[in-house]
């Protein structure tokens, strides 16, 4: 499949997408047992969701990118710090609500891990249409748009549909991999790659 943009010589931007980003937090525990007090050791703390590791990899390869979507204004310089500002824009829309918290619990004896996934704020009708707005300016014939992740509350699909649309009006290519709803977006915007 050619990949090449069909519109003027620069190469396209990746724009990656991040609707409901999370701070990842894993604690290494013993015999995990519900219901009881247990000591744990945290050992990493750090900037995720789907469009943001999306974003990490391209860094890692070389690509430069834009990453926009929302955070918490309480966490947006963590998220931006842990990028190379020479490959990655970090555009992201601080919110009045913290980002979600993911917890990983890692039992080292029993060697599994259990996993505990926040839901996260929900995202205002004002700070959905300023992403809208920054979607149609970021977007060009030659460039691609990812949108990774889970749908945070206040973003249904006819809200992503909207932005999908946005993206496709704007000549970009849209990359979908996102839960919740995305079935329903199938046949009314154009997808130019898709994980189902």
């Amino acid at each position: 499949m050619d990949t090449t943009p069909e519109t003027g010589s620069e190469q396209g931007h990746i724009i990656c997408v991040g609707l409901n980003p999370a701070v990842d937090r894993t604690y290494e525990v013993r015999n995990l047992k519900l219901g009881q007090h247990v000591d744990g050791r945290l050992v990493s703390v750090q900037p995720a969701g789907k469009a943001v590791n999306v974003a990490r990899v391209l860094q890692q390869l070389g690509r430069p990118i834009i990453l926009t979507g929302f955070v918490g204004r309480e966490q947006q310089r963590l998220f931006e710090s842990s990028f190379d500002p020479a490959l990655v824009r970090t555009q992201l829309f601080g919110t009045a609500h913290s980002t979600r918290d993911n917890i990983t619990l890692m039992d080292v004896e029993r060697g599994i891990e259990t996993h505990i996934r926040d839901q996260g704020a929900t995202i205002s009708p004002d700070d959905r249409n300023k992403l809208l707005r920054k979607i149609k300016i970021l977007c060009r014939g030659n460039h691609w748009a990812v949108f990774a992740g889970s749908l945070p509350h206040g973003i249904g699909s006819s809200e992503l549909l909207e932005m999908l649309i946005a993206v496709d009006r704007a000549g970009a290519r849209v990359i979908l991999d996102s839960s919740g709803g995305t079935r329903l977006v199938l046949g009314k915007t154009p997808i130019w790659l898709m994980k189902p």
